[in-house]
């Protein structure tokens, strides 16, 4: 397991703050959208700021996105969605997925964990159950969602 390390000059080895995260973006040279800003065990914490457009490729490990600023429209695994500042957004490893039509002052914190290849294996990664709450507050996870049925499961058993 990786211990603690904390890649900003924030002082504090446990916490980091969007100004710290983004000097870090800043100090990188030649365009990578992104820098490292805290680790532990398979965590790893990122702030990824891209500039006009997103050009990732799928990833070998889970991540979740945690917006710090700006809005726009995400492409997930075959949806698109609009995201804003405060929304959280998960996306199960070897999915394609980017950032589409975003404002300047966008950046995210990105958190990888877990195994290549995902902690579920990757299954069902395209299913996602249509969201019908007002625009802002939507949260696509679908670990969240098998839960929930489990749960259901649990109940009608007992």
């Amino acid at each position: 397991m990786k211990p603690e390390k904390n890649f900003t000059a924030s002082g504090n080895p446990r916490a980091a703050g969007i100004a710290d995260a983004t000097a870090l973006v800043d100090r990188i040279r030649e365009g990578v959208p992104s820098a490292f800003v805290f680790e532990h065990g398979s965590l790893q914490v990122k702030m990824y700021r891209p500039a006009g457009s997103d050009l990732q490729k799928p990833h070998a490990r889970d991540e979740v996105y945690v917006v710090a600023r700006g809005s726009g429209r995400f492409f997930n695994g075959g949806h698109r969605h609009d995201f804003t500042t405060g929304d959280m957004l998960f996306v199960p490893a070897g999915v394609e997925h980017r950032f589409e039509s975003f404002t300047p002052d966008f950046c995210t914190w990105v958190l990888f964990y877990g195994p290549e290849g995902g902690e579920l294996g990757n299954l069902e990664t395209t299913s996602h159950r249509e969201d019908t709450r007002p625009a802002g507050t939507s949260v696509r996870w679908r670990s969240l969602e098998n839960t929930k049925m489990h749960e259901e499961e649990q109940k009608e058993k007992d």
